[in-house]
């Protein structure tokens, strides 16, 4: 017995001070800030704008480690980069012209470890006003970005060959994404009415008989949080981006000084709608959102946001999780791992069944996040646990709600093992004094589950759930 007590005792101490999470990786430690990475198309190089030499500049080094090369050395700064699909070029964002920004590109050399500048970089924009955050089309013919040039900040596209530029967007637009087929590009939008952005797509491609200021976006999220920085999944049919959502700094509101939390929402459903006549014929797109599948990757503990890219089902962000702004990856399913069961997960004391994923789901968060067992150590007076809980009660708080949402996400069939984890989830919401959250769960609870479960266990969780709320 003792030897239980001080395993459980030391596994709390390791999830209180040390579990940051499941495949964290820091890509940069540098004192500096480092911010806006972008891979190389064959995922060995990750270029990024750092102020590590005084001010911001273009560097570029392995995903792995090792070598760092300076690629900018101007006394103005370098931001944004992105890279091509060929590989030989980076289009970014400079202000040694225009304090404000132009596009210029740079070609590389590739043959040398790491990349080198191949001649000088060289303007592509010449306004005198805002130019930012650029992306290549998967083309290379293209690049799309933000500007201010209308008067407000939208979408404008810029046709390399010929050096077209074109607005995409009319209604406000920011943080542009190109879909890895070119046909949709993704983006921020603070609307009309809207007090807060929510994250849109539209066709990359204007057809000529389209009216010319006509607003094509089709909202991806709509919502009264603060969302932005969409990011295209490898495959097409996801965008990672980043959401404020919760009050972390305890002011009573939701603000930019809050932490943004990074989520992964599946957009197969709107893809389908590939041709422009159909934008006519639908009145409202509430439908196909709400079947949209959406998945929160990382707990709200840290100021994480800025997804940059995905690679090798791993995804880039800068995090602020040392003080100052550095480039992360972490799976891209998330900071909690996902577990599936193996055949020999058998339920104890018995031969022919087996655990269901959301009941290993669940094992995993009773194991790393023993709540319960805090408790109980808490009530026996250790001072010196009591300070240590204190001092990490809201991020461990933050990462078990994490984990317990992968049971429902990842896992709705399994009603008995949700049913566990989304009462254990209004616990969790109630510790952390979010009782609006845990309200809204435990309507869910009611609403949903009232036909899926017996009577007896429902009376039982609307009493738990209930209480809990009250």
């Amino acid at each position: 017995m003792p030897g239980l007590v001080f395993s459980q005792y030391a596994t709390i101490y390791q999830a209180l001070l040390e579990y940051p999470g499941e495949g964290l990786h820091a890509v940069t430690t540098h004192p500096g800030n480092d911010l806006a990475a972008s891979i190389s198309p064959d995922g060995q190089w990750i270029v990024f704008a750092s102020d590590r030499s005084g001010n911001f500049d273009l560097w570029i080094k392995s995903v792995t480690g090792g070598l760092l090369r300076q690629l900018t050395t101007h006394r103005a700064d370098d931001l944004d980069p992105h890279w091509a699909a060929d590989g030989k070029k980076i289009v970014f964002v400079s202000r040694r012209r225009d304090a404000e920004g132009d596009l210029w590109i740079l070609p590389l050399q590739l043959g040398s470890t790491p990349p080198r500048p191949k001649g000088k970089p060289y303007p592509v924009t010449t306004y005198l006003g805002y130019d930012g955050e650029p992306c290549f089309s998967p083309d290379g013919s293209s690049i799309a970005f933000t500007s201010d040039r209308s008067g407000q900040r939208n979408i404008w596209i810029l046709k390399l060959r010929g050096h077209k530029i074109y607005p995409l967007t009319h209604a406000g637009g920011f943080s542009p994404s190109w879909s890895p087929d070119g046909k949709w590009i993704a983006f921020s939008s603070v609307r009309k009415g809207q007090k807060a952005g929510n994250i849109y797509i539209v066709p990359a491609r204007i057809e000529s008989s389209i009216p010319k200021n006509a607003d094509l976006a089709i909202p991806v999220t709509k919502n009264s949080w603060i969302e932005g920085f969409p990011l295209w999944s490898r495959q097409g049919d996801a965008l990672y981006f980043s959401r404020y959502c919760t009050d972390t700094d305890g002011d009573g509101k939701v603000t930019l000084r809050d932490n943004p939390i990074l989520f992964k929402r599946n957009i197969q459903n709107l893809l389908q709608i590939s041709e422009f006549r159909l934008l006519y014929q639908i009145s409202s797109w509430d439908s196909l959102r709400s079947a949209q599948t959406e998945w929160q990757l990382t707990a709200g503990d840290f100021f994480d946001f800025m997804p940059c890219a995905e690679f090798d089902q791993k995804l880039y962000f800068i995090s602020r999780r040392t003080g100052n702004f550095d480039i992360w990856r972490i799976p891209s399913l998330g900071s909690v791992p996902v577990f599936y069961s193996q055949p020999e997960d058998r339920y104890p004391g018995t031969s022919d069944q087996y655990q269901s994923n959301g009941a290993r789901q669940l094992q995993y968060v009773h194991k790393q996040f023993p709540l319960d067992f805090i408790t109980t150590f808490l009530d026996e007076g250790d001072t010196t646990f009591q300070t240590i809980w204190q001092q990490n009660r809201e991020a461990f708080l933050r990462r078990r709600l994490l984990a317990l949402r992968k049971v429902w996400e990842f896992f709705p069939d399994d009603t008995t093992s949700v049913l566990s984890a989304l009462v254990e989830a209004i616990h969790t919401l109630k510790e952390l004094k979010q009782k609006s959250a845990a309200e809204a769960i435990c309507k869910r609870v009611i609403l949903e589950y009232s036909n899926r479960c017996r009577l007896a266990r429902l009376e039982q969780i609307s009493l738990t759930t209930n209480n809990i709320a009250a």
